[in-house]
């Protein structure tokens, strides 16, 4: 992706999912117990780029989903493609274009900033999030779940535990919180090109 800030060094950016509410930790997906160093970035503006077949990078000038053919295909295509503007000559600052993709030209929001992929097949990073049960304009915590509620509470209350020092209590309630999280847990693949399953509100509510 191609970014307006400073990044600090890191490798690798990733979306977050539309249901993303807190980052609970870059894991391997072989061993949930081992641990990746990465940042939780917000960004004013972003776009993908691309590697080119001319092993150039490009930006994606117009959002669009990809096709394999010369009107959305890899660029530059023999048409004068309008999706993709020349970002760099340097092709190894781009992702591998992918057909059936979302390509966005610009948007705002958190990043997942890391130096490491932690995927068994090496190629993306893998997250636990707790997911936002709403994420709609005008929001009313009055129905949230309440494992869901519970959950936030003692993840806030063990990260109030760390600010004063209190790590006893901390650990203690970081392992209440994982038992009450269980549920709202959602393991998933961040890729920079592909898009999971996501349910709405009302989904979200009536799922059991």
């Amino acid at each position: 992706m191609a970014v307006n800030s400073e990044f600090g060094g890191w490798d690798y950016l990733f979306e977050f999912p539309s249901d993303y509410l807190a980052l609970v930790k870059q894991c391997a997906e072989g061993d949930l117990g081992t641990g990746f160093d990465c940042d939780v970035l917000m960004f004013h503006s972003y776009s993908h780029v691309v590697i080119g077949t001319d092993e150039q990078s490009y930006s994606c000038s117009t959002s669009h989903t990809s096709v394999d053919d010369s009107s959305d295909g890899q660029p530059p295509d023999d048409d004068g493609d309008e999706n993709w503007t020349l970002y760099n000559t340097d092709g190894s600052l781009g992702a591998v274009w992918a057909e059936d993709v979302a390509y966005k030209t610009g948007a705002t929001g958190r990043l997942l900033a890391t130096n490491d992929f932690s995927n068994t097949d090496g190629d993306s990073a893998y997250i636990e999030y707790l997911a936002y049960v709403q994420a709609a304009f005008g929001d009313m915590p009055k129905y949230y779940p309440e494992n869901f509620k519970n959950a936030l509470a003692t993840r806030l209350a063990a990260e109030i535990a760390m600010d004063s020092k209190d790590y006893k209590r901390r650990t203690e309630l970081l392992t209440e919180y994982k038992r009450l999280a269980r549920g709202d847990y959602m393991r998933v693949q961040q890729r920079p090109h592909g898009r999971k399953r996501h349910y709405t509100v009302l989904e979200k509510r009536t799922r059991r």
